[in-house]
């Protein structure tokens, strides 16, 4: 049963579970541990520790995996074993993987394969993805409340790469709960942030791109 060191650099919402993703430390890039139903959804004994407690971001981890579990838009996905996790060191010395971090970078303009908010999935039955899972350092970042085709209240990520504008979903529960009194019409406004970027599930034919995390250096 293979098991996988890795740097935890996303636990975000995902139905009514948690997508995690993280990269490993043998250098092998990214890995998305999903469950063995469903959309692949964590539930909370997935991603939990012996002490109840969960994966946060930056944790370094330990996970036991069954198999990989690859999409045509999400070649990361490994199936979860029933082990619960480790936790080897929490926080990480972010110096310590401050090279490694750098490698998956996007500087732009494209992000993930476009420089649009989603992808056409038609395009992964010719050609899987070559990845779904990336970091961003956009120079400022906004955040604004909208309410979503379902009638639900979304957090907005707006940023710049190279020029291309960029206007995402975030699904960073962290985020989404520091920003739960921001008004409609209101603007928030960060800089120095680290973004990990996913490619979501297959949604009317497309797959849209999600703030997963957002990580203040």
């Amino acid at each position: 049963m293979p098991t996988f060191d890795i740097v935890c650099l996303a636990n975000s919402r995902k139905y009514s579970g948690r997508c995690v993703a993280g990269l490993r430390i043998d250098g092998k890039g990214w890995i998305r541990p999903v469950a063995r139903d469903g959309y692949g959804e964590l539930r909370f004994k997935d991603y939990r520790f012996t002490n109840n407690d969960e994966v946060r971001v930056f944790d370094r981890i330990t996970i036991d995996v069954v198999r990989p579990q690859p999409l045509p838009y999400q070649p990361e996905n490994w199936q979860i074993s029933r082990r619960r996790w480790t936790l080897l060191t929490r926080p990480i010395r972010l110096q310590d993987y401050a090279a490694m971090l750098r490698t998956y970078i996007t500087t732009g303009p494209d992000l993930l394969g476009n420089s649009a908010d989603r992808v056409d999935a038609a395009l992964f039955d010719e050609q899987p993805a070559a990845a779904s899972l990336t970091l961003a350092t956009p120079r400022h970042i906004s955040f604004y409340p909208k309410i979503n085709r379902n009638g639900n209240r979304q957090i907005r990520a707006c940023f710049s790469l190279k020029g291309a504008d960029y206007d995402l979903a975030v699904t960073d529960p962290l985020c989404e709960q520091r920003l739960r009194d921001l008004q409609p019409g209101d603007m928030l406004t960060q800089t120095d942030v680290l973004l990990t970027i996913s490619l979501g599930e297959l949604f009317y034919g497309f797959c849209y791109k999600l703030v997963a995390a957002i990580i203040q250096l």
